[in-house]
């Protein structure tokens, strides 16, 4: 009896341990939030960049989007190339570290419909937005 005892305590044990271990990769990485108003303005800050690996990649490019709803549209749009349509305003893309994209309205940022393009300064502590715009460098 004092075997059942036991095997019943460990199962009930490896099941906690398995419901923990299935949330964790359930739940979305948390970000500092992107602060959007109701007129969909994005107020883009360095606190909103933490590890790029915590968010979702698809192919060579790591989304985010602080609304799930907005993350699993623009995950869609992204692994479907649907063409024609735009993401969901604050829709964060980083291919590498140090650069950003952050989408807004077409009509804040019209030289690149709506994308805010960002270069970062990234350190173990911190990531400083070094310079922004909706113009590329080259």
């Amino acid at each position: 009896m004092k075997i059942l005892s036991l095997c019943g305590r460990f199962n009930a044990i490896l099941v906690t341990a398995a419901a923990l271990l299935a949330a964790s990769f359930i739940a979305l990485p948390i970000q500092a939030e992107i602060s959007a108003q109701a007129n969909n303005e994005i107020e883009a800050t360095s606190e909103m960049f933490g590890c790029i690996y915590d968010f979702p990649k698809v192919r060579n490019t790591f989304l985010f989007h602080s609304d799930p709803e907005k993350l699993k549209e623009a995950i869609r749009i992204f692994t479907d190339r649907v063409p024609d349509i735009e993401y969901p305003v604050g829709t964060v893309m980083q291919l590498v570290p140090f650069e950003a994209m952050i989408k807004h309205s077409s009509a804040d940022y019209p030289d690149s419909n709506g994308w805010e393009f960002l270069a970062l300064d990234v350190t173990a502590e911190s990531t400083t937005i070094t310079s922004r715009g909706d113009r590329s460098r080259c």
